[in-house]
């Protein structure tokens, strides 16, 4: 081989190298290239969005009671006072309870006689409708990223309100009807719902009497002047007046005035003949038809007496009076 030929073959053995290291270079190159797109196609983001729609309330439970939390099917009132009942429920909105936590905006309530005119929009009346402040008597539980909400509002019943579980003739025409509490949700974008429980108001028949019958001082064989006594219907129904005295008038100087000397009306001005003798230990009845009170004013009627004096008697003669309300007939 000549050396020419030599250096040709080794020049170009060179530029084969020369060749490689180029090609190598450039697949390096390439590979950086492509690791650095991967790297900034890693490093690139798109915003997702989405649009959530509002979702009405709902109430999930309810109850009506005289004590918190709990739950009763009749109502028992307090005589010539009132009564204190709660309202408590479970609220729950999908959209989190932080869409109906506001007492003044997002609720209110009313209990009611069922049957009242206007229902849950029905005006102020002690005796079928009570209008419940959404921003006074209502507690909410608390909001902490939930999506209920307990409830409770707390009202003083009259001891008035309509009876609805007698059907006697001394129960209101609207007997055998019910009361209802009704809760309304309305959450911040004003979609309203709406619940409701229901019980009875028991009857009640009670009343309360003002002071001493006192005849003043008399002798032997007068008749009295006219005493009287002023009755309260301390109950939520219609009632007449029951009287008895439990024993003859006893007297600390001499003798005694039998019961029946004593006589009774609910008329002013009535003469002694015309009066009803009161009984020891025996009821008479006085056809009050004494209505309950209203919102306004309380229920009230006068009985009236007269007591004939016999002979035979001296000193402070005294017995006691009973007044029971009894069932109007």
């Amino acid at each position: 081989m000549s050396m020419s030929n030599l250096f040709r073959l080794r020049r170009g053995d060179s530029q084969s190298h020369v060749v490689y290291a180029v090609s190598f270079t450039i697949i390096a190159v390439v590979a950086l290239v492509g690791l650095i797109m991967v790297n900034s196609q890693a490093d690139d983001f798109q915003t997702q969005t989405t649009t959530i729609t509002n979702t009405a309330p709902t109430v999930t439970s309810l109850s009506f009671s005289t004590a918190s939390n709990s739950s009763i099917s009749a109502l028992t009132l307090t005589e010539g006072g009132e009564v204190a009942t709660y309202f408590s429920g479970v609220a729950a909105d999908d959209n989190g309870c932080g869409d109906i936590d506001n007492t003044t905006s997002n609720w209110s309530g009313t209990v009611y006689r069922t049957n009242v005119s206007g229902g849950e929009a029905c005006s102020q009346n002690n005796a079928n409708c009570y209008p419940l402040p959404n921003n006074t008597n209502l507690v909410l539980g608390a909001c902490a990223s939930s999506t209920t909400l307990a409830f409770e509002y707390s009202q003083a019943i009259q001891y008035y309100a309509d009876a609805t579980t007698d059907a006697n003739a001394d129960a209101p025409l609207w007997s055998n009807t019910n009361w209802t509490a009704k809760a309304i949700v309305t959450d911040d974008a004003s979609a309203v719902t709406s619940g409701t429980v229901t019980f009875e108001v028991s009857p009640q028949r009670a009343l309360d009497v003002a002071s001493t019958i006192s005849f003043g001082t008399l002798v032997s064989g007068d008749d009295s002047g006219q005493a009287s006594e002023l009755v309260t219907n301390t109950g939520n129904v219609k009632i007449d007046i029951l009287s008895q005295v439990d024993t003859a008038m006893l007297c600390d100087g001499i003798g005694l005035i039998p019961a029946g000397n004593v006589v009774a009306s609910l008329s002013d001005g009535f003469a002694y003949a015309a009066g009803t003798p009161l009984q020891a230990e025996s009821d008479i009845t006085l056809d009050a038809s004494l209505a309950p009170a209203d919102s306004a004013t309380s229920s009230t009627d006068t009985v009236y007496f007269i007591l004939r004096v016999p002979t035979g008697v001296k000193g402070t003669c005294t017995n006691i009076n009973t007044f029971t309300a009894a069932s109007n007939t």
